[in-house]
């Protein structure tokens, strides 16, 4: 029986990695949170006023943080607040992540009693063609001195407002976000947003709030270009040796 060599070619496949869809061109970040705290009142009128701000300016840092502060006088009262911040931000995705609490105290000599937390997470970006957002999470506000905030804006290339694209606050609920954003080439800013700022204005008074959101904002890629079969061969050469 003769033997018989069977020839099959090479076959090459290949795809199309997945695009990042338009490219984020310019791309600058304000996150910041501040504390502040104030009591009034007592004898010979006593104020202690305490505020703490921090900011960060760089997206390429990923960040990771937590403060809480505090005062309290034995005759005006007390102010306290506190915060858990993380925050991350790169060309095809922003993330942002804060709790926010704050009580402020008034005792029998005390008329004023303030504290107020803010987690403040800001990106100014451009785009070159028409793209789609993702905004998965959520915001929550305690009461209305507590809210959340998250915020799309178009602006000029200058930096100025224009118009509110979409937004989203939340008082005395928690509101789930899940929806695609679709912009067009220009330039845009984001925000999202968490404040607790409780203050009570006589004496034997207390009152406290709490805000938080966890917000992921991801380019939507572009679909893959379909997958190119390349046979380096459109035949099966089949040799009979006799």
């Amino acid at each position: 029986m003769n033997p018989t060599t069977l020839i099959i070619p090479a076959i090459t496949l290949t795809t199309m990695p997945l695009a990042a869809s338009a490219d984020i061109t310019h791309l600058e970040d304000n996150r910041s949170y501040n504390s502040n705290l104030l009591l009034f009142g007592g004898p010979g009128t006593t104020t202690i006023d305490d505020e703490r701000i921090v900011y960060f300016n760089d997206f390429d840092q990923v960040i990771i943080d937590s403060l809480e502060n505090s005062i309290s006088d034995p005759v005006i009262g007390n102010a306290n607040t506190s915060v858990d911040f993380e925050s991350s931000i790169t060309h095809t995705e922003f993330y942002s992540n804060a709790t926010t609490s704050a009580s402020a105290t008034t005792f029998e000599g005390g008329s004023i009693a303030f504290a107020n937390m803010a987690v403040f997470n800001s990106v100014y970006f451009t785009i070159d063609e028409t793209t789609n957002f993702n905004i998965n999470g959520f915001v929550s506000g305690s009461n209305s001195t507590s809210e959340s905030v998250i915020n799309f804006s178009s602006r000029t290339e200058n930096g100025d407002y224009i118009d509110t694209i979409f937004d989203q606050y939340s008082f005395n609920q928690t509101i789930s976000i899940n929806t695609t954003l679709e912009l067009e080439a220009g330039a845009y800013s984001f925000f999202a947003l968490s404040y607790a700022s409780p203050s009570a204005f006589e004496s034997n008074r207390s009152f406290s709030g709490t805000a938080a959101h966890e917000i992921t904002v991801t380019v939507v890629p572009t679909p893959a270009s379909s997958a190119l079969l390349f046979l380096a061969s459109s035949t099966l050469l089949i040799r009979r040796r006799r």
